[in-house]
């Protein structure tokens, strides 16, 4: 990633990362190493990233750890319902994570929905960053998750964020 930004920066004017789950732990790895604002990075958007790590994963950990059987139910409970295999490296990494850096951008800003049960809202608060939370507005954004990148509101501060180089001050659905 860090490779990929510094081609861009040289042929762009600015760089914008949008990142969603896993992506944002990747980017936050990436640009606490030095690529940032010198690199043209213009926006950081991170749609239901773990940032902070998962407390999830960190709670399950120790018992996927000690007891075999139990690991092999976690994961074919996931499997039958759609969920991320608690037994998995991604799993592992995100129990080891912690706080990044805060990013140097001309705007940074954490986006997920409350109903989020993958990533919570401690995997992503920051008082360093601007982190905003969304209701869900349907019964398909009740998982959170998956819908941040539909979510109206979400997809304005995406589009403002990056037009302006500001994290949008306040989004609102064309119905409100």
């Amino acid at each position: 990633l860090r490779s990929m930004i510094g081609h861009a920066s040289d042929e762009c004017e600015a760089v914008h990362v949008l990142a969603h789950s896993m992506g944002g732990v990747v980017a936050d790895r990436a640009l606490s190493k030095g690529v940032a604002a010198s690199h043209g990075i213009a926006t950081y958007v991170a749609l239901a990233s773990p940032h902070n790590g998962a407390n999830g994963a960190r709670a399950i950990r120790p018992a996927i750890e000690a007891d075999a059987l139990f690991a092999a139910g976690a994961r074919l409970a996931a499997g039958a319902t759609g969920m991320h295999d608690p037994t998995s490296e991604a799993v592992r990494d995100l129990a080891r994570t912690r706080a990044p850096l805060p990013v140097r951008a001309e705007a940074a800003v954490r986006l997920r929905v409350v109903t989020d049960a993958i990533v919570i809202r401690r995997d992503v608060f920051d008082r360093r960053v601007d982190v905003r939370e969304y209701m869900p507005r349907s019964m398909a954004e009740l998982e959170g998750h998956e819908q941040i990148v539909h979510h109206p509101l979400a997809q304005q501060v995406v589009r403002g964020t990056i037009a302006t180089r500001r994290a949008l001050a306040e989004a609102r659905s064309a119905e409100e």
